[in-house]
């Protein structure tokens, strides 16, 4: 994702977490989480960049404000392991 954001000539952005690890290179700034929780630091960031004219997308797994607060939200589910005995169902049309 962060690599066809780059490509579309867009900033990408992102809070400066231990998760990133070989991440963080790829991204045009970072923003520091200094005790507050990723969500409300991740609405900080939003709002800072709105309030500079800017349109914003959040991708996130659990920052739900956040998304909330962007433009443009992708919120993404972790994947839950199947139960047993458990059905899914798709159509293709």
């Amino acid at each position: 994702m962060v690599a066809e954001a780059r490509r579309s000539g867009v900033e990408v952005v992102s809070l400066d977490v231990d998760d990133l690890d070989d991440l963080h290179s790829t991204f045009d700034d970072l923003h520091p989480v200094i005790g507050k929780s990723i969500d409300v630091a991740l609405v900080d960031v939003v709002d800072a960049l709105q309030r500079e004219g800017r349109i914003v997308a959040v991708l996130s797994t659990a920052a739900p404000q956040a998304l909330s607060a962007a433009d443009v939200a992708v919120g993404v589910m972790r994947r839950v392991p199947r139960r047993r005995g458990m059905r899914t169902c798709s159509s293709t049309t």
